[in-house]
């Protein structure tokens, strides 16, 4: 668990065991975004995470929605950054086997904005 500094305020963060998932420690969301929180202290989903900042009736609940989303999320995001984010021709075919590229790219979309994967320019 990582405890992270909102203009004073703690911020509690972990992540599952395959650094898949965030969790956040909802007594320090509250205090942050202006709740009274007299529930346990749980952890909660990235998508409640948003739930909470969409009502929030804090004055600085813009600000921590960008330092949230803009610097903490994405310093944790644990997708794959390719070291040759081009595929080449042969790659592309081994991919497709006899597969029309139009459909791999439209069934595999996705996957492909996911892993960063960009065609190879033509030269």
């Amino acid at each position: 668990m990582n405890t992270y500094s909102f203009q004073g305020h703690p911020l509690r963060i972990s992540t599952t065991a395959n650094g898949r998932k965030l969790w956040f420690a909802v007594k320090d969301l509250c205090n942050i975004l202006g709740f009274d929180s007299t529930g346990p202290d749980t952890m909660v989903s990235e998508f409640t995470l948003r739930e909470l900042i969409s009502k929030s009736p804090s004055e600085q609940v813009n600000e921590f929605s960008h330092w949230i989303h803009c610097e903490i999320i994405p310093s944790l995001d644990p997708k794959p950054v390719p070291s040759e984010p081009y595929l080449s021709i042969y790659q592309v075919g081994k991919l497709l086997n006899d597969v029309p590229l139009v459909q791999y790219l439209q069934d595999n979309y996705f996957i492909i904005n996911y892993l960063g994967l960009k065609p190879r320019p033509l030269a």
